[in-house]
């Protein structure tokens, strides 16, 4: 997993669950989920999204969504971060 500071910190890693991130940043799972929604494809109204993180589904626990940064997102930060 790469290592990003998009979002939570320098050392933050991509690739968590909605939990860890909550746990991470000390909020609560639900708004996580909405913050995580809001940057996704489509956002939590069904709109356009900012089409920054994707879930992916876990290869080792197919119950599990784990979030990357998508390919926009990786561009950004290079332009704005130099990562």
């Amino acid at each position: 997993m790469m290592a990003t500071s998009v979002g939570c910190g320098d050392g933050c890693e991509e690739g968590k669950t909605v939990t860890e991130y909550a746990e991470i940043t000390d909020v609560s799972q639900s708004l996580m989920t909405r913050h995580l929604a809001d940057l996704g494809k489509i956002n939590r109204y069904h709109e356009a999204g900012y089409d920054l993180i994707e879930a992916k589904t876990d290869p080792m626990d197919r119950r599990t969504k784990r979030n990357q940064l998508t390919a926009k997102a990786n561009a950004s930060s290079v332009k704005y971060w130099g990562r």
